[in-house]
């Protein structure tokens, strides 16, 4: 049998590559996690502390888009997706599991945090396959347009865009009919309006950042 004659990692567009995939998908399941935790913006709305992790998510798939291309792009999403809903399931199951008398006030702990209610996480990964294919079709789009160039613009419109229909979907699956309207209405404005400008302020820079600094070393 035929020996491989070179490790693949030594591969820098390979090893990155991983490295942005992994960062990728952890990011998007700590977002969901965070998303337990609710946190007070001045004295007029809450948001959900998911919020300021979730552009990252789009900053690490447009620079996956940028340096690998539409293909790749989906494929990452697609696993994160998987990815999520594998770890969505086997906590669900952590939780049925019989446990000590001792250990109940550390059950209830445990299921409070990860006994996610089911059309939160439907809304969840809908919103989220939804606006992160769409991000990625659209930043595609505006690179040919503009023949690669106007980073800055694929960025921002490809992610204000995704991050919208994401944030739609989720309030609609997970709120309608259990919220008045009004109320929907308010949490998609207030977590887009966040999610927006920590992109246009954080993670549009931080996309130019991240390609400048890969392309340096695999090209």
């Amino acid at each position: 049998m035929d020996k491989v004659s070179e490790n693949p990692l030594k591969n820098r567009n390979v090893k990155y590559l991983l490295v942005a995939a992994a960062l990728y998908v952890t990011m998007y399941i700590t977002a969901n996690m965070m998303s337990v935790r609710i946190f007070k913006v001045g004295s007029l709305f809450c948001v959900d502390a998911g919020t300021l992790v979730f552009p990252f998510i789009y900053v690490i798939g447009d620079a996956i888009n940028e340096l690998w291309g539409l293909k790749v792009s989906r494929h990452v999403i697609i696993t994160a997706f998987i990815c999520n809903v594998l770890f969505v399931g086997l906590c669900c199951v952590a939780i049925i599991l019989p446990h000590p008398e001792y250990m109940d006030s550390t059950a209830e702990a445990y299921e409070a945090v990860f006994g996610f209610a089911p059309r939160i996480v439907l809304g969840s990964i809908t919103g989220f396959l939804i606006g992160a294919l769409l991000n990625a079709q659209i930043f595609n789009m505006i690179r040919r347009l503009t023949n690669g160039k106007h980073l800055w613009l694929r960025a921002i419109t490809s992610s204000v865009t995704g991050l919208l229909f994401d944030t739609i979907p989720f309030a609609l699956v997970a709120f309608a009919g259990i919220v008045t309207w009004h109320d929907i209405v308010l949490i998609v404005a207030v977590n887009f309006i966040a999610k927006t400008v920590i992109e246009i302020g954080v993670g549009t820079p931080m996309v130019y950042l991240i390609v400048k600094k890969i392309k340096r070393r695999v090209v």
